[in-house]
């Protein structure tokens, strides 16, 4: 059986790294790595981006991420919400 990916590494969303990114609750998948060429890297999915909700269904512990991408038909489309902490500062 063929299985779905993402071609993500992740990790768990601390209580620290939830306030950090104004998450009102620690869930979704933190990215720490998007390998070269993969469908995360081919739909702009970025190291430090938390995905939140994969083909509709929210992410509650990071886990949850794997077991539905790799239920997902390879080739298929599906919709990924991610939250990205833009940096705000300047230089001069």
């Amino acid at each position: 059986m063929e299985r779905g990916w993402l071609g993500v590494m992740i990790q768990e969303v601390t209580p620290e790294l939830a306030e950090s990114f104004n998450l009102k609750e620690p869930a979704g998948a933190l990215v720490s790595e998007v390998m070269p060429d993969s469908p995360a890297d081919k739909a702009g999915i970025k190291r430090g981006d938390v995905i939140t909700k994969f083909d509709g269904q929210s992410i509650g512990a990071f886990s949850e991420l794997s077991r539905l991408a790799a239920k997902t038909k390879p080739g298929s489309t599906v919709e990924v919400e991610i939250n990205r902490r833009v940096n705000t500062s300047t230089s001069r």
